[in-house]
């Protein structure tokens, strides 16, 4: 018999269809989440905004089309003023929001570079203010 694989699930500000069961079904089992893109292939970092939505290389060129849209920037708007009010990057406010989520234990970082990877693990010292993760959470992009 082949030995059952964990799942893994996308999770951040921009992708929260686990909310509706899957993290509710582990909180239920006592099972902890570790959520991958919790930076959303890079749109919570901080280098997309409504200025700027240009693709770094054409392979993500349609992919960066396709979630160039009001409801992305709603929540890039949210997020930037959250980053700003706690003297933060964007990129660790949108991981400290994935961490402080019921269920997740820690988050699957996907850092191309040295430098993005030292921002991202600061998150750790990030403490967002309930009233942040309130707005974060009601902020949706749909």
């Amino acid at each position: 018999m082949a030995k059952a694989q964990p799942a893994a699930i996308e999770y951040s500000l921009l992708e929260r269809m686990v909310e509706g069961e899957l993290i509710p079904m582990a909180q239920a089992l006592g099972l902890g989440v570790t959520p991958w893109s919790p930076l959303r292939s890079g749109v919570l970092s901080g280098k997309y905004s409504r200025e700027n939505m240009q693709a770094e290389s054409a392979g993500r060129a349609d992919w960066v089309a396709r979630n160039a849209n009001e409801a992305t920037f709603k929540v890039l708007d949210m997020l930037k003023t959250v980053a700003a009010r706690r003297e933060t990057t964007m990129a660790r406010a949108a991981i400290a929001w994935v961490v402080s989520r019921p269920g997740v234990t820690s988050p699957i970082l996907g850092a191309r570079t040295e430098a993005q990877l030292d921002d991202n693990l600061a998150a750790i010292d990030v403490r967002l203010a309930p009233e942040d993760i309130a707005a974060l959470t009601r902020v949706q992009n749909r």
